[in-house]
């Protein structure tokens, strides 16, 4: 299915034919599949499927019917399971899917996103909440209702992103933000949504992002910049692309030719789209354009032929009916100028139409359109002689033309001589732009992006980064419309080598590069070790030529600011209560390892050099030898700032597993009324501790393993894809082995998590160590029972030696705290059961077969390479069976065979 999906997207530039039938697969595939009977995690990846392909189908207006169906039979089905937030979810996604071709509401969408808002606001969690907002962004965009839209699509923009529509509520936000005058906004978000769809090769995503860079530019007077982007894509398109490709290219273009004066090439492209139109037999969408209705009128004012759907009358009608106010406004204003225009002026009807389209641009916020009917009702008012109010309308067009750097003007009236300064605040920043203290309680990363993004509109800047310098190394700690992956591979590698020397001079920089003009900005005395850097890649002088007061006072305002939370200090991350199966350490500095061993010395030493890395690490060993302790050893060696995260799945049952460790969102499931954090994504940043892994079932296996791979994955009922940085460490006393053999444990997990394999000496065979546990444990223990001191005799201490501590260091400490408890005075009863029988009387033992291997008082290491090679002499070299050399010293057969080639022994033919 998921191949189908990629093709899918993967031809629907060039080939649209194969998309379509890709599509007509995947359609049948879920129309035949029965949810009746199909178990929850089935359900959840069904649902996952649909929201793909409704993501896919805006592209293909003929599948929509189709489509909405399989939304409406899953959604039945989410409710019979109980999942409110998949419901939620489905409504929302059947809503957009009724709009986004046509740009027109109906009732049944209408309905069905007032259902989605209410569901999803009472599940009311972050994620929830974001999720709405693009949603509710672009029922605004389509009502005309900007400053709506972009404060709704602002509440997402910094943090989150769908794990499949990624782009599309990009250019909605976008283009509010350009139809508000936020110019550098709407083209900095834009480009960087392009950069993040070009680097994960979405060329489909990439080609809409390029035609609405596009718009925007023209919009903005950037025709050279904006044909570039134009050309690109025309490259990419033929007659095979998906019709609404197809379509949006030839819109652009018309609008292209208009802005350059070229009218016989834009009403070509009029004529190319009422082809694409007919051709695929879909009918022509409402658009939020406002250009369309005065390009058709200067058409039919030059005598030029009208097309089947694009009529001038039928338009008319059609933006009457519009539930956009601004495309209201548009007709307003054609109406205004056709009154003015005609052989007999109607003056008094120009200017009510006028009026109402400037009442409405104004509440709809854009500036660059009230400037035009400004212009307009300067030509009315000064055919009725009133030429101071004329001067006065003309004067504010042209305040706002030279402030977006418009074309010359449409009409042949001279420009007003007196002009406001260009310094003062424009009227339609106001409110937007303005540093205002913000005192309410945030996140420290969303009140940084809060404070970054004002700021750069008020420099009027396109994109930006703020960051700290420590140890010679860049930490982003907030960004403003650059993506992480961009400013880690593209802007700091080029940029960094200049940053570094820029620590030195601690000025204001400016340069020109490959990716457009920046600025890097640090204010002495404010922030020692953080700063800003500006780009812009298509106002580069604008950039260049800001005055150095401004940017002092701006950026001051900025740093200072940010004293309300300091730059490096992040939220905790909600923890659910401690249960029985899971312990979150912030930090693990408690309980060092203890030994005077030279194996477990060596042993740490090999683990300091793997926790400079991020590879997963397999501790193996007999019950109770200290492997969380080494666990946690490893993590505090590590540098993570994150916690650690030790897990018990052994209590764990399978049904809760993926709920533990992925999480799930509230209202996923009956039940679920709580958003709950899983294992992984609380180990971001730390160490994730696995204790006794071979006892996780089977059927979750190959989901662990898939995180590990891609460290990413989806709470369950949620939708967004989390990453976690976590450090896997894992730990068990079985025969991992063994396990595959037997079927209970996958291979290409056992070898994901055992990169670095360390395999720890029981407490028998690490020499004195058993003595000097004791005595650590003796004083601690007498510490927290009041016992005074107390002290091991030497018969305790050669018991303590002699006795082969089956349990370990886990045994060794229980015994020591059970005498600390019933000690009386005297000497410390230890009552340690032999394994084969009473203690007893003198720990020396009788002469053995092994006598020989220890009767020079060799290394540790020295008396195992003499036992292995006994063991090897006894079998006649035989490994596998159970009277073989693995089974009687109690390893693994690659074990042994690695010690075999450790200590050099010569190969029996029966090892082999």
């Amino acid at each position: 299915m998921k191949l189908l999906m990629g093709q899918a997207k993967r031809h629907a530039p060039r080939s649209s034919t194969t998309a379509s039938t890709c599509l007509d697969i995947i359609i049948k595939i879920l129309n035949d599949f029965s949810l009746a009977e199909c178990s929850e995690d089935i359900l959840r990846h069904f649902i996952h499927t649909i929201i793909e392909l409704a993501d896919i189908a805006i592209y293909f207006p003929a599948k929509t019917a189709l489509v909405c169906l399989l939304l409406e039979r899953t959604t039945v089905a989410a409710q019979n399971f109980g999942d409110t937030r998949s419901v939620a979810i489905l409504h929302l996604i059947h809503a957009h899917l009724l709009t986004f071709g046509s740009f027109d509401i109906s009732p049944q969408a209408d309905k069905l996103f007032d259902i989605g808002f209410e569901m999803g606001e009472s599940i009311g969690d972050e994620d929830m909440i974001e999720y709405i907002s693009t949603f509710l962004g672009f029922r605004h965009f389509l009502k005309g209702e900007f400053k709506e839209a972009e404060m709704q699509f602002s509440k997402v923009r910094g943090r989150f992103a769908l794990p499949n529509s990624q782009y599309w509520w990009v250019v909605f936000h976008g283009m509010s933000s350009a139809f508000l005058g936020f110019d550098r906004q709407a083209i900095g978000s834009l480009e960087s949504a392009l950069q993040s769809a070009i680097l994960r090769n979405e060329q489909l995503s990439a080609e809409f992002l390029r035609l609405h860079l596009a718009l925007v530019l023209l919009m903005f007077g950037k025709t050279r910049e904006a044909l570039a982007h134009i050309n690109a894509v025309s490259e990419q398109v033929d007659s095979d692309s998906v019709p609404v490709l197809q379509i949006r290219t030839a819109w652009i273009l018309m609008f292209y030719h208009y802005c350059t004066g070229n009218l016989a090439s834009s009403h070509a492209m009029m004529e190319k789209i009422n082809d694409i139109l007919v051709q695929s037999n879909i009918a022509k969408p409402m658009h939020h354009f406002p250009w369309i209705l005065e390009t058709l009128y200067i058409f039919k004012k030059k005598g030029m032929k009208e097309a089947k759907h694009f009529n001038l009358k039928k338009e008319f009608e059609l933006s009457s009916q519009s539930p956009s106010n601004q495309i209201k406004a548009g007709a307003w204003r054609i109406r205004g100028i056709m009154a003015l225009e005609e052989p007999v002026t109607d003056l008094d009807g120009a200017m009510n139409c006028l009026k109402k389209a400037l009442k409405m641009y104004i509440n709809v916020g854009n500036p660059i359109e009230t400037a035009r009917v400004k212009l307009d009702l300067a030509r009315v008012y000064t055919h009725l002689g009133r030429n101071q109010v004329a001067t006065r309308l003309r004067a504010a067009a042209y305040r706002i033309h030279r402030h977006f750097g418009q074309p010359a003007w449409l009409d042949e009236m001279p420009r007003p001589r007196t002009l406001p300064t260009e310094d003062k605040e424009a009227p339609w920043l106001r409110n937007h732009g303005r540093s205002t203290r913000i005192t309410a309680p945030v996140r420290a990363d969303e009140f940084q992006r809060q404070r970054l993004a004002m700021l750069c509109r008020k420099l009027r800047v396109e994109q930006a980064a703020f960051f700290s310098i420590k140890d010679g190394e860049i930490n982003a700690l907030s960004r403003y419309n650059i993506s992480k992956t961009f400013l880690n591979e593209q802007i700091i590698a080029q940029y960094k080598s200049w940053i570094m020397r820029h620590l030195q001079t601690k000025k204001i920089e400016r340069r020109r590069g490959k990716h457009g003009s920046c600025i890097l900005i640090s204010i002495e005395n404010i922030s020692s070790n953080t700063y800003l850097f500006l780009l812009n890649k298509y106002f580069e002088d604008d950039l260049l030529n800001l005055s150095e007061e401004k940017i002092i006072t701006s950026t001051k305002s900025f740093f200072k600011d940010l004293h309300f939370i300091q730059p490096d200090e992040q939220e905790a991350i909600h923890k659910p209560g401690s249960t029985a199966n899971v312990v979150i350490s912030p930090n693990a500095t408690q309980d060092e390892f203890i030994t005077n061993n030279e194996t477990m010395l060596q042993l740490l030493l090999k683990l300091k050099q793997a926790t400079a890395t991020d590879v997963s690490i397999h501790i193996f060993g007999e019950t109770g030898v200290g492997k969380e302790l080494l666990a946690r050893f490893i993590h505090r060696h590590s540098g993570r700032r994150g916690s650690f995260v030790c897990v018990h799945p052994a209590s764990m049952t399978e049904s809760l597993f993926e709920s533990a460790f992925f999480g799930h969102e509230k209202g996923s499931f009956t039940g679920a009324t709580n958003q709950k954090i899983g294992f992984f994504e609380l180990a971001n940043e730390g160490t994730l501790f696995i204790d006794e892994v071979g006892e996780l079932p089977l059927s979750t296996q190959a989901k662990f393993l898939r995180v590990l791979q891609e460290r990413t994955f989806i709470r369950v009922g949620g939708l967004r894809e989390i990453r976690s940085n976590f450090r896997l460490v894992t730990a068990t006393n079985r025969d991992l082995e063994q396990e595959i053999a037997a079927g209970r444990f996958r291979m290409d997990l056992y070898y994901r998590i055992s990169v670095v394999p360390v395999e720890v000496p029981a407490l028998r065979m690490r020499g004195d160590d058993s003595l000097i546990l004791a005595q650590v444990f003796l004083d601690d223990l007498a510490r927290k029972y009041q016992r005074g001191p107390v002290a091991l005799s030497e018969a305790n201490r050669r018991l303590i030696a002699a006795y082969p501590w089956p349990g370990n260091v886990r045994e060794l400490e229980n015994v020591i705290e059970r005498a600390v408890i019933l000690y009386n005075g005297g000497n410390l009863d230890l009552s340690l059961q032999w394994p084969e029988g009473p203690t007893p009387k003198a720990p020396e033992a009788e002469p053995s077969p092994t006598s020989d291997i220890v009767a020079d008082w060799p290394t540790l290491e020295e008396i195992e390479r003499r036992y292995i090679k006994m063991v090897l002499d006894r079998t006649d070299g035989q490994i596998d069976g159970n009277d073989g050399a693995a089974a009687l010293l109690g390893i693994g057969r690659s074990t042994l065979y690695a010690k075999i080639r450790r200590f050099g022994f010569k190969q029996s033919r029966r090892f082999e």
